[in-house]
C-alpha cells in the first residue's frame, strides 16, 4: 500500500467518508419504504 502513497489511514478515511456520504442515501429510503409497509 505505501508504495503508491496509500496508507492505511487513508484506506481509513475513505472507507468512513464512503460510509457517511453514499451510505444513508441508500438506506434511508429503504427505512422510508419499510415504515409505510403494513
Amino acid at each position: 500500500m505505501k508504495e503508491c502513497g496509500f496508507t492505511g489511514k487513508d484506506f481509513i478515511d475513505t472507507i468512513i467518508h464512503y460510509r457517511i456520504t453514499y451510505l444513508p442515501k441508500h438506506i434511508v429510503p429503504l427505512i422510508e419504504a419499510k415504515e409505510k409497509d403494513p
